[in-house]
């Protein structure tokens, strides 16, 4: 709208503009009295006055534009990092869920392995130790289900398979956890440390 209102503005200043230069050209061969030259000045000026003022409008209209476009860039670009950031924090925590669900399906896995060996092998009795520590250092002794127990003593008990002899051999600590840090020995058995008292 403002430029177009430029345009007719620029159209009446230039037609203001060409009355004024036939007045005086009048008014110079004595055919135009002095008055409609002075009203045809005022009509240039007032056309100029619109116009310089149409002008002023339209660079204040365009530098607000252009600050509205500088604006929405910004707000794009600030709305595309959050959504960035939001979407590696989002794979982080679910990278760490899988992880958690990955170790607890391996633990219930184990779990029941254990239970299905236990089961079945219900003959077979467990090996008992009881880690003891003395005077001259840890003791291990090999105990029996109605061993005591006195302060400060760890158990540990060996499970045998008997029909996975090419199983991995697992520790399973007092957490039941499985703990690749734990040891066991060559022939196939699982430790079952049960705690300290």
């Amino acid at each position: 709208m403002l430029s177009e209102q430029q345009k007719k503005e620029e159209e009446g200043f230039q037609s203001d503009l060409d009355e004024l230069q036939k007045a005086t050209d009048l008014y110079g061969k004595g055919a135009l009295t002095s008055p409609r030259v002075t009203d045809a000045r005022r009509a240039v000026l007032l056309s100029s006055t619109r116009r310089l003022q149409t002008s002023a409008q339209l660079l204040q209209v365009k530098k607000q534009q252009d600050e509205f476009a500088r604006k929405l860039a910004k707000l794009d670009d600030q709305r595309r990092l959050d959504l960035l950031r939001e979407l590696q924090e989002t794979s982080v925590k679910l990278n760490q869920t899988r992880e958690k669900l990955q170790s607890v399906g391996e633990k219930l896995q184990y779990t029941a392995m254990v239970r299905s060996q236990l089961a079945r092998g219900a003959s077979n009795k467990p090996e008992i130790a009881i880690v003891r520590k003395g005077d001259k250092g840890s003791e291990r002794i090999i105990a029996s289900e109605d061993s005591e127990l006195q302060p400060g003593d760890a158990v540990e008990v060996s499970l045998r398979y008997q029909d996975r002899l090419d199983a991995p051999p697992r520790r399973l600590s007092s957490s039941n956890t499985p703990s690749e840090t734990d040891r066991a020995d060559a022939t196939g058995n699982d430790a079952l440390r049960v705690g300290s008292r």
